[in-house]
């Protein structure tokens, strides 16, 4: 099942984090529909919501993940940036680089 991994950082050290599964219908690679997961996440690690925008739309639809700083927070949050990344457990390992197979 995929899941969404959050980690607080705070003086470039994860300060704490939290995994919490995606259902089937959020389970794709778009920021809009893990909206509900995000906020039972910052509600579990008691942080408020960030406001997304389409910068992190645009990351997360291209790599599985993004941050937020304090400027993506109304409120005044107490850590450097929160950043979530999308683990999908079915996905193989990328293959170490070779750099004697691309000569």
């Amino acid at each position: 099942m995929p899941e969404l991994w959050c980690r607080i950082i705070k003086k470039h050290r994860i300060a704490s984090h939290l995994t919490e599964p995606l259902d089937e219908a959020a389970s794709s690679a778009s920021l809009p529909a893990i909206t509900d997961t995000l906020e039972e996440v910052c509600r579990k690690l008691d942080v408020p919501r960030p406001i997304l925008l389409s910068k992190h739309e645009r990351d997360y639809a291209m790599s599985g993940k993004t941050y937020f700083t304090q400027d993506h927070f109304i409120e005044r949050v107490s850590f450097d940036r929160l950043e979530i990344e999308y683990i999908d457990p079915d996905r193989k390992p990328d293959k170490p680089r070779d750099p004697r197979s691309e000569a």
